[in-house]
């Protein structure tokens, strides 16, 4: 499946499959980019997604640091995030 086809919850997982790991602005970043969606409102469901997708055991922090006010907002907790088993398990049976 390309990932044009994808939808956007989607591509976020897949990226974060194809990278490893990475931070959350990282990953924000990038599915606004290629989604074209670049409006603050964006910015924080692709990281609320991040979040709920953590919560889903399909993502595992790894790391947090406070942001120094050049990603999200000064003093907003940053997480580096990877994926766990089942998240590398759910992304392989959908591609």
């Amino acid at each position: 499946m390309r990932d044009e086809d994808l939808t956007m919850k989607t591509r976020l997982v897949k990226l974060l499959y194809d990278k490893g790991e990475a931070w959350d602005y990282e990953l924000v970043e990038e599915i606004k980019r290629v989604s074209g969606k670049n409006t603050e409102y964006w910015t924080w469901v692709i990281r609320y997604w991040v979040m709920e997708l953590e919560n889903s055991n399909i993502f595992k922090s790894i790391e947090a640091d406070i942001d120094d006010g050049s990603h999200f907002a000064k003093d907003k907790v940053l997480y580096k995030v990877k994926m766990t088993k089942l998240g590398k398990e759910r992304i392989e049976s959908l591609l």
